[in-house]
């Protein structure tokens, strides 16, 4: 099954972890970037490739194989001059959507939103920044959020499917410096992990056991550019300063600076009030390539969580109420509730943590809200020994639990918010 600018696009990122673009969109892509450059220059409009479709230009002359946009990089100043040309854009058959104003993206068409990204940057004091800057520098590289002016006074070309298209100049150092490392050239596409782990698995197991950590790095980083998408857009939207991160994202980084090896999600909490802003948020991720799975709905009809995915890995929101100190005083509380299974019976839990002023962790190139006491959050949830590992963890069992009940709620299907509220 492919798909063409009058179909939705291929959600080829949700098949499996292995996935790579298919032709179908490879196609339109490439005519998206030629089409992008061909409007901005007709106009007269300064713009450089950037990100990954730099990326792939300088390495391959093509897109690296598992992207699914095309990166381009234009002035603050001219934004208006951009968005005023959604009328030509349509005209080609193409969609300009300019619902956040940190970035214009240009889609296939209104239908299949495979789309080139343009985002927006302003020069002060030497300086070229992002505008809103929304992060900051990712790991190994000076910033990918600012970098000088003077990468930008003169552009250099670079070849995209065979054709011209403008880049900051010196390409490779500002490559090597501000976006990747300097080991960026030697990065394996996708397939080539694919081959060498097939031939791996023929051989002994003393050639397996490399191929298997060099995909393990290549997983890890996907799984990392997909914690910067779903972080962006909860940080751009109507969710900002209203989620943070907790239990095992939490464990994991508290205790050695990185996500545990064999946690496979990252669990969000919100509060009950802020639904409206989850929606939206929940929406704009679909747009972003999150898929939704299911939503969970407690014993009482309320909604408990909801379960996105993003090529393997799993995004929980967990929605909690706010419950205010008792008459005997004490701190408010945040209660929220989980589905467990226990001997084959799926149980519903509730749990419940201080609620705290926010921190920060980082992870991924990027600052996570948190509790502010981290580690008296993880002795309540993990109990005393949390900083030792612990495969066989019962959660029904931790400290925060208060209750646990048979389930007999409703999970699946998508609940409209005006039914919830």
């Amino acid at each position: 099954m492919s798909c063409s600018p009058d179909t939705t696009r291929c959600k080829f990122w949700t098949r499996d972890v292995d996935y790579v673009r298919p032709d179908c969109c490879t196609s339109q892509l490439r005519d998206l970037a030629f089409f992008v450059d061909d409007l901005l220059r007709s106009h007269g409009i300064v713009h450089w490739l950037d990100y990954g479709s730099l990326l792939g230009a300088l390495r391959d002359g093509q897109l690296i194989a598992w992207d699914s946009d095309v990166d381009f990089g234009c002035f603050r100043s001219d934004y208006d001059r951009i968005a005023a040309l959604a009328g030509e854009v349509a005209e080609a058959g193409h969609w300009m959507d300019l619902t956040d104003t940190a970035v214009i993206r240009i889609c296939s068409s209104k239908t299949n939103h495979l789309h080139a990204d343009l985002y927006f940057w302003t020069e002060r004091d030497g300086l070229v920044q992002m505008d809103p800057q929304s992060g900051p520098d990712w790991p190994g590289t000076a910033g990918a959020w600012t970098f000088p002016s003077d990468f930008i006074q003169t552009l250099e070309a670079v070849t995209l499917y065979g054709r011209s298209f403008d880049a900051p100049s010196p390409v490779r150092e500002f490559v090597s410096t501000y976006r990747h490392n300097s080991a960026w050239t030697a990065s394996p596409d996708t397939t080539q992990l694919r081959q060498r782990a097939l031939l791996g698995a023929r051989t002994v197991l003393g050639r397996v056991t490399p191929l298997r950590n060099a995909y393990r790095s290549y997983a890890r980083h996907r799984r990392d550019e997909d914690l910067r998408l779903f972080h962006d857009v909860l940080s751009s939207g109507p969710l900002a300063g209203k989620w943070r991160v907790f239990g095992g994202v939490v464990l994991g980084l508290e205790r050695s600076g990185r996500l545990i090896d064999w946690d496979r999600d990252i669990d969000v909490v919100v509060l009950r009030d802020d639904l409206p802003a989850l929606f939206q948020a929940v929406a704009d991720l679909g747009e972003s390539g999150f898929r939704f799975v299911e939503n969970f709905l407690g014993n009482d009809g309320a909604l408990i969580g909801i379960h996105l995915r993003r090529r393997g890995f799993q995004f929980d929101f967990f929605v909690a109420d706010l419950v205010a100190p008792g008459e005997a005083g004490g701190t408010a509380t945040l209660e929220f509730r989980e589905l467990v299974l226990v001997d084959g019976s799926v149980l519903e839990q509730t749990g419940r943590i201080p609620y705290q002023d926010s921190g920060y962790l980082p992870a991924a190139g990027r600052r996570w809200p948190c509790s502010a006491d981290r580690q008296a959050e993880l002795e309540l949830m993990y109990g005393p020994n949390w900083r030792t590992p612990n495969r066989s963890w019962n959660g029904s069992a931790a400290p925060y639990v208060t209750a646990v009940r048979p389930y007999t709620g409703v999970r699946g299907a998508w609940t409209p918010l005006e039914q919830l509220l």
